[in-house]
Formats: structure tokens, C-alpha cells, sequence
């Protein structure tokens, strides 16, 4: 597995890491969820810096590799909300919109992901070395 795509599979296992774990606590919903937010936004910068400096791509290819790691973090999310469903006492009444999820979520999660990578990646490809 080349460099490049072992960072897209470890923020992608970050993202889903960050919905997942910082869902579980019953107190003060609010702030994990908003940890939850600031982690996954230094995981998106950490992976668009990586993308640019190290890896040297072009914005076009960097914005893909992070939009691929958003989608494989959206996906791990979806995986846990239908794990959680179904351990859970009282289930969710809509599970076929649950089942949906697992094709949605990625793409929700890439196509914004994308569009800041991209501003993000031209932004830095400006930057003189």
C-alpha cells in the first residue's frame, strides 16, 4: 500500500474514530459532538498539508485523496450507526433509512470535503516553497 493511501485510509479510520467515540458519553452531548467537529477539522487540514507538501500533488488530486478519506470515515460512521441500532434496547423505527445511510453519509461527507480541500490545496500550491 503506497503512502498516499495509507493516509487516506488513516483519516478516514480518524473520522469514523471521532463520530464514534465521542458519541458514546451521555453528558454534555454538545461539546463531544463539537470535539468531535475540531477533530475531524485538524484531520482534514493535517490531511490536505500532507497531500500538498509531502506527497507533492496537484490541488485537483490532493481534494480527491481527502475527499476518498471523508467517504471512507462516512461509511465507518454509517457502519456504526447500524451496529448501534441493533445492540441498542429500543431500535430505530426507519431502519431502511438507516441501511441508506451506508451509501449517503460518504457522499455528504466527500463532496464538501472536496470543495475545502480544493479551495485549501490552491491556497497552499500559491505559497512560494
Amino acid at each position: 500500500m503506497t503512502n498516499g493511501k495509507r493516509a487516506v485510509l488513516f483519516a478516514g479510520l480518524g473520522y469514523a474514530f471521532a463520530g464514534i467515540v465521542f458519541a458514546i458519553p451521555q453528558t454534555h452531548s454538545q461539546f463531544w459532538r463539537l470535539a468531535a467537529w475540531g477533530l475531524s477539522g485538524v484531520i482534514l487540514a493535517w490531511h490536505v498539508a500532507y497531500e500538498r507538501f509531502r506527497q507533492q500533488n496537484s490541488p485537483l488530486t490532493a481534494a480527491w485523496h481527502v475527499a476518498a478519506g471523508a467517504a471512507i470515515g462516512g461509511f465507518g460512521l454509517a457502519i456504526g450507526a447500524n451496529v448501534h441500532s441493533m445492540i441498542v434496547a429500543n431500535p430505530s423505527p426507519n431502519l431502511r433509512m438507516l441501511r441508506l445511510s451506508l451509501a449517503i453519509w460518504p457522499v455528504v461527507l466527500a463532496i464538501p470535503s472536496f470543495l475545502v480541500a480544493l479551495v485549501l490545496s490552491a491556497v497552499l500550491a500559491r505559497k512560494p516553497k
